[in-house]
């Protein structure tokens, strides 16, 4: 195995933490035969310690792994690596079991996530695959995209999308049956203004909200759901998703912007730049709110 991969595993090793016990909505795993409630937190480290241990020795890419996701659960792991797959372990039992491959995309894989029963997978060659766990298929490929993809979030309803072509994209999970001719693709909203590329996301829905169509198959979005794109333009935007028009343009940064995380109100939006700064920001007002300094020599 490559230092690469074991690399792969073990820089996640002190970030993930599984439950124990329960019932796994996918039904892919089994129940620990030996119940864990009891232990204390140095046997449940013990333990995490020992799954990526018995995981880093029993991978099966051949080549880097550039990306992991944990379903919501923690029953199951998903890696994407180099060789253009994805890989999904089981990590319900004391060992860590192989469920399978998916094989399908062209290039590396380099995002994932897991949202119920499918993943969703991103790779260079400007794809997005959604795939079922338990048949391991590819049920949908999403194309739009001209340069590769940077970064994809989502959930039970949307898919979103950002890349090195300056754009970011929502997709529809589920569009079997929905507007079949105008969204052939999946892309509901294309969204445009960014002079570089756009490497971070965050969306913000509309609590207790269930997407709905129309008579056309078109999904009706209720206004208030806000995308927010950060990119190497220095600059992040926040967007309508039901119009798909730019609502505040939050500037300062001197540097691209990495990443984006959002307060659990949704009301204040936090920056990451490569100008060594964290800057918070009004979502509303687009206003910054504060900077944090951090000394370019500790990086």
């Amino acid at each position: 195995m490559s230092m690469g991969v074991a690399l792969g595993v073990w820089a996640l090793q002190g970030h993930l933490w599984f439950p124990r016990g329960g019932r796994p909505r996918d039904g892919i795993a089994r129940r620990p035969s030996k119940p864990e409630k009891n232990l204390d937190v140095g046997a449940r480290k013990n333990r995490n310690v020992s799954m990526f241990r018995r995981l880093r020795e029993s991978i099966h890419h051949k080549g880097f792994i550039n990306c992991m996701a944990v379903s919501d659960d923690g029953f199951l792991i998903v890696t994407g690596g180099d060789d253009k797959l994805a890989i999904m372990w089981s990590c319900q039992s004391e060992g860590t079991e192989l469920l399978g491959a998916l094989s399908g995309h062209k290039g590396p894989v380099i995002n994932i996530f897991i949202k119920g029963t499918f993943v969703v997978t991103s790779s260079t060659d400007n794809t997005i695959r959604k795939w079922d766990i338990d048949t391991k298929d590819c049920v949908m490929t999403y194309m739009g995209h001209t340069q590769r993809i940077l970064k994809v979030i989502g959930n039970n309803n949307f898919i979103f999308s950002s890349s090195q072509d300056k754009t970011a994209k929502a997709w529809l999970v589920d569009q079997s049956g929905h507007g079949i001719n105008k969204y052939s693709n999946g892309c509901i909203r294309t969204f445009k203004g960014h002079s570089k590329a756009i490497n971070a996301l965050v969306y913000i829905p509309v609590e207790n909200y269930r997407m709905e169509f129309n008579d056309h198959g078109e999904p009706t979005i209720k206004p208030g759901d806000i995308l927010i794109t950060g990119s190497s333009d220095n600059k992040a935007k926040s967007w309508s998703l039901d119009t798909g028009n730019e609502l505040q343009t939050f500037k300062g940064h001197t540097g691209a912007i990495i990443d984006l995380v959002t307060n659990e109100s949704k009301e204040c939006l936090f920056t990451a730049s490569l100008d060594c700064t964290i800057r918070s920001w009004d979502i509303a007002k687009g206003d910054v709110i504060r900077v944090r300094v951090f000394n370019s020599k500790y990086f």
